[in-house]
Formats: C-alpha cells, sequence, structure tokens
C-alpha cells in the first residue's frame, strides 16, 4: 500500500497543484479528491462558528473529555478546508476524546498575509471567551497550518495572550524562502508538493512581503518560551529540512520538542488514515502525546 498511494496521489490531486487552472477549479478539485481519503464515521462533523469565521466541530461518539484540539488546514494557504481533513480531524478527535475545531480561515491570493493568522487569532481567542481553559487547549496544523499554527503560537506570546498546552505541527512549512536541503534533493520523490508550486503558492500567500521577511520566515523567529511541540515529517518530502530545522531551532531555545522523521513517507502522510499503517500509528502517536500535556 505505501508503494502504491504515491501514485494514486500523483493522479488524483496533479489538477488541484496546476496553476493553469482556475483557482476555484483547483480548490473544487481537491475537495473531491479529498473525498477518497477515509474519515471516520462515527465522529459528528457539524457546522459552527468560531472567531466570527466558519468552522467545523468534530466531536467522537462517546464522553468527551474537556479538552479542545484548534485544528488549522494546510493547503498552502490558498487551498484546503475543514472537509479535505476529516481523516485526520476524526481520528485525533476518536483517539483524544477531545472536541476537535477547525476555522475556515480566509485564503489568499484574495487575502494575502496577515488575514489567516488575524483568523487563527479570532479562533483562539473565541475559545477562550467561550470559558475554555488555555492549559485544555492545543493547537495543531499541516503543511501551511503548521506554518499557521506556529505564527500563533508566536503571536499569542508577543501579545501577552495565555499559551495552549502544547501544539503538534504535521509537515510544517518553516522556511518561506525554500532553500532547505530537501527542496532540490529527496523532495524529488514527494507526490504531493513540487518546488514550483510551492514557491507560487509562497508569494501568494504573503502578497507584496519578502520570503525571508522575519514576521513570515519562521526558522529565523525567536522560539523562546513556547509549549511544547511535536514535530512530525516524511523522509520522502519537500519540507523535511523544514521540519528538521525548526525542531533544532526550538530546542536550541529552551522549547520541549518531540521530533520523528518517517522514512519513505511523503507530505502530510497522515491524510491516509485507514489506508496506511504509519498515518495510523502517527495519529495515534500525538493523540496519546496530546492527552499527556493535557494531563
Amino acid at each position: 500500500m505505501q508503494r502504491i498511494i504515491p501514485r494514486v496521489i500523483r493522479g488524483t490531486v496533479k489538477p488541484a497543484f496546476n496553476p493553469r487552472l482556475p483557482i476555484g477549479l483547483r480548490r473544487r478539485w481537491l475537495e473531491l479528491a479529498s473525498q477518497a481519503n477515509l474519515a471516520p464515521r462515527d465522529c459528528r462533523y457539524e457546522a459552527s462558528t468560531l472567531g466570527g469565521r466558519p468552522a467545523e466541530r468534530v466531536r467522537a461518539a462517546g464522553p468527551l473529555s474537556r479538552n479542545v484540539l484548534l485544528y488549522l488546514h494546510g493547503g498552502g494557504y490558498f487551498m484546503g478546508s475543514p472537509r479535505t481533513h476529516r481523516a485526520i480531524s476524526g481520528r485525533l478527535a476518536r483517539l483524544t476524546g477531545a472536541t476537535v475545531y477547525l476555522p475556515e480561515y480566509r485564503l489568499s491570493p484574495e487575502h494575502p498575509y496577515p488575514a489567516q493568522l488575524q483568523d487563527a487569532l479570532a479562533a483562539y481567542r473565541a475559545l477562550l471567551d467561550h470559558g475554555v481553559a488555555p492549559q485544555r487547549i492545543a493547537v495543531a496544523g499541516d503543511s501551511a497550518g503548521g506554518h499557521l499554527a506556529l505564527s500563533l503560537l508566536l503571536a499569542l506570546r508577543d501579545n501577552g495572550l495565555p499559551l495552549p498546552a502544547a501544539a503538534a505541527l504535521l509537515s510544517p512549512w518553516a522556511d518561506t524562502r525554500l532553500d532547505g536541503e530537501s527542496v532540490g534533493g529527496v523532495g524529488a520523490n514527494d507526490p504531493m508538493l513540487t518546488p514550483a508550486w510551492a514557491r507560487l503558492s509562497g508569494a501568494e500567500f504573503r502578497g507584496g512581503i519578502a520570503a525571508d521577511d522575519p514576521r513570515v520566515q519562521l526558522l529565523a523567529a525567536d522560539l523562546a518560551g513556547l509549549p511544547p511541540l511535536r514535530i512530525e515529517v516524511g523522509s520522502n518530502e519537500i519540507l523535511r529540512s523544514d521540519a528538521e530545522g525548526l525542531a533544532a531551532a526550538a530546542e536550541a531555545a529552551g522549547v520541549e520538542v518531540a521530533f520523528r522523521r518517517w522514512e519513505g513517507l511523503w507530505h502530510v502522510f497522515q491524510v491516509h488514515g485507514g489506508l496506511l499503517r504509519a498515518a495510523d500509528e502517527s495519529l495515534a502517536g500525538i493523540a496519546g502525546w496530546l492527552k499527556e500535556r493535557w494531563a
């Protein structure tokens, strides 16, 4: 299965990353392609609002804990939605017993930086306003959502707001310059991303901001004082260097870091939960780690 899935990915999501297609069509294609992923059926995926934006609230069957996971979906900042990530959000809800919220933050290029960060901040503030204690909140995100999750943590810290208990970053995008060793190396085997597409989506997200601007270039950020981080990445993906560099920088800043590199796997392989054993093992490990931090 691990050998078959990359070929299937290339065939199903390639149109979503084709810049010659209208952006609306690319977004729609990803929504359709994501239906091939296995979202757990024993979860409720409910329309909600959070911080003034539409959101999806995911709850598993059975008893719920008081814990809340704010999950920020990936998609290069220009596509993706709560619906494209149900294979992840549903499993994390089931494995943790937490309520998972996925806000529909604004997308680029219509809404460049800092629109997404503003929406993430509003979502987090809304949880606090609803009476959720910060130690009961965790943040997670994949790819561009990992970039957004880390940006959120830095903004919370810099604005003197209470930090969540922990954050989990799946294949996080951290180097907006995209000059890591893996971009032109092992990333050639990544069925999900290409360097050209990553650079285009990054430019659309930044608007007029340079790639090395400290507001978006998170490998250059001061990470001191952040909550515990769990970072997971595939060995055969473009953003492997981002994850490795981020883990090293966080540890150097005194942050508690749990890092794992999954050999032979690709960008955000966790979306294949239910199909790929490694995806299930990764999500189970993340869930167990989050429950420990909440405790």
